[in-house]
């Protein structure tokens, strides 16, 4: 699959979000595409268990699965960046901080530009990127899921209790009452373990994140910084 192509699927999917239902010759006008196109991109979406196919036109997957990390990393990427980067602001020399998985999690440890810096990470992709000011990165042993670009797991949980992180940034959806909430059981079990360490934490969210999830963390009033393009 081209770049243009998962480009082009992570907008897709975006657009479903708000809209849910999509018809063929919408997403043609929407993106200014053939038929032929929308129809391969639908096809590797049904693929991919994003989309379920319709009459004429696609829905949106109420699955336990959030799309894989290749699609949501390119979905609102500059909503993104510009929080990382304002998050990344709030780093200091000689921090020591925990950065769990997500794609605005990975754009705070690159944007990261204090000396000094150790940072602990779960975020599979601050591996792939070195950034000259953090001296020391270390990875949370646990399992790693290829889909959703992240360590986690009981080794993971267990291993958070052995470090003593200053700072901690973090990503999840938010409800409309301002409660942080998640999709599958196994990040509830890591945000919620993370939510009762003592380090300062940051909580990272953009307008998209804003939708209903099954499993309720912590109200947003327990975080210490709330970034935002809300």
């Amino acid at each position: 699959m081209s770049t243009k192509q998962e480009l082009r699927i992570a907008a897709i999917y975006t657009y479903l979000l708000s809209h849910n239902y999509a018809s063929v010759n919408e997403l043609v006008e929407e993106f200014n595409v053939s038929k032929s196109t929308i129809k391969r991109d639908l096809e590797e979406m049904e693929k991919k268990n994003m989309t379920d196919k319709v009459r004429g036109g696609t829905v949106i997957k109420l699955g336990q699965e959030d799309p894989p990390y290749s699609t949501k990393k390119n979905m609102d990427l500059s909503a993104k960046a510009a929080i990382g980067k304002a998050a990344a602001e709030l780093v200091e020399d000689d921090d020591v901080v925990l950065i769990l998985g997500g794609v605005t999690c990975f754009e705070v440890y690159k944007a990261i530009h204090a000396q000094n810096v150790t940072v602990f990470s779960i975020n599979v992709e601050t591996f792939t990127v070195v950034n000259e000011h953090v001296t020391h990165l270390y990875a949370l042993e646990g399992e790693v899921s290829a889909r959703s670009g992240v360590i986690n797991g009981i080794m993971t949980l267990q291993n958070l209790q052995r470090i003593t992180p200053d700072k901690i940034f973090l990503s999840t959806s938010l409800s409309e009452d301002y409660v942080l909430q998640c999709r599958t059981d196994r990040e509830f079990a890591l945000v919620s373990a993370v939510a009762a360490m003592s380090a300062k934490k940051i909580f990272m969210a953009d307008k998209a994140k804003i939708r209903p999830r099954p499993f309720s963390i912590v109200p947003l009033k327990e975080m210490d910084v709330f970034v935002t393009d809300i």
